[in-house]
């Protein structure tokens, strides 16, 4: 497999120019979250998302050059422009230019792995109950749903197993009957309208719904 830097890149280009059912909109911050839970699904397959990433770091060091700007990418030309969707662009922009300028080549080339670590998924569903802000930067259900719409999605891209996919799926099923809404609506949407459009109290309301999905699913 390529380096994460480059797999990370392609996914972000790919991801950014056909966003449809996986980013809610143009939002730089939905970006963000969605590429965290990427990044999060690559180490559920076994693969190590920090190894690698010298390309992304270059990018970044020259973003902070043009920007004039410090900490992360995201933060960067978020701060530069104090607008999520022109950010979004202008991030894209320059990405595309640096790989141009660096003669990146990102055609597809993933191997994919046979299993899950179910474990690493719980782990990882625990912390984000835990400690939204480190995962999230906010308990927020829109941002959950941008995080695990990555999470998924590098799991499709890197795996043939799609048992966790599934579990959402049986997940997402069992909130419409619970709320008992149209089966077509998705589980965040659901919990969100069912919370008056709070976003901290629809995230509440997941980990409520969560915990009870598991226990009832749980094999004794």
């Amino acid at each position: 497999m390529k380096s994460e830097s480059i797999d990370y890149i392609t996914v972000l280009l790919e991801v950014s120019s056909n966003p449809d059912g996986l980013i809610i909109q143009k939002s730089l911050a939905y970006l963000q979250r969605f590429m965290s839970g990427y990044r999060n699904g690559v180490s559920i397959v076994g693969i190590k998302p920090d190894e690698g990433l010298e390309i992304w770091s270059d990018f970044e060091a020259a973003v902070h050059r043009g920007t004039g700007e410090n900490g992360t990418v995201y933060e960067c030309f978020y701060r530069h422009n104090y607008d999520d969707s022109e950010a979004w662009r202008d991030m894209i922009a320059e990405l595309q230019k640096f790989v141009v300028a660096k003669n990146l080549s990102l055609e597809p080339d993933v191997t994919k792995t046979q299993v899950v670590r179910i474990k690493l998924f719980n782990d990882i569903m625990a912390g984000l109950f835990m400690r939204p802000f480190l995962y999230l930067n906010a308990p927020s259900i829109s941002y959950l749903a941008q995080f695990m719409n990555g999470l998924l999605y590098a799991i499709r891209r890197h795996c043939v197993d799609n048992s966790i996919e599934q579990r959402m799926h049986e997940f997402e099923r069992w909130v419409q009957r619970e709320r008992s809404v149209h089966p077509l609506m998705r589980w965040d949407r659901v919990l969100l309208i069912n919370s008056g459009f709070n976003e901290e109290g629809a995230f509440q309301r997941f980990k409520d719904s969560y915990g009870a999905f598991t226990n009832e699913n749980t094999t004794p």
